[in-house]
């Protein structure tokens, strides 16, 4: 979920908080044309809705109220889910050592995020 409104996003987290929950945040960076490219990969278009909000999100997302940052443009999917791990300071299973059901799982993941009409 993308709070990209920086008032909005400080009552979020502080009535997390309240409430007690642990809540530990990692912002994911990257330029637009990685963007752009991720979003086609989810049969988005470059010049839809999502790809549209990233002039006006980008800048929100980089300031320090959103801290840390992990810029994504060049890791894989399991790099991005190691360093947010390290981060946070949590300890991930290992990985799926079939690669064959670890791809079809990817796959399946990709295919939840496509966009219907």
């Amino acid at each position: 979920m993308t709070l990209a409104n920086a008032e909005r996003h400080a009552r979020v987290m502080a009535g997390l908080r309240d409430a007690g929950c642990d809540v530990r945040q990692v912002t994911l960076l990257a330029g637009r044309d990685v963007v752009v490219r991720r979003l086609r990969s989810r049969l988005e278009t470059g010049r839809g809705w999502t790809a549209q909000q990233y002039s006006r999100v980008a800048p929100v997302l980089s300031g320090p109220q959103f801290a840390p940052h992990l810029d994504t443009t060049d890791r894989s999917v399991s790099e991005v889910a190691d360093e947010i791990a390290r981060i946070v300071g949590v300890e991930l299973g290992p990985a799926d050592p079939n690669p064959v059901r670890a791809g079809w799982r990817r796959m399946l993941v990709q295919l939840r995020h496509v966009r219907r009409g």
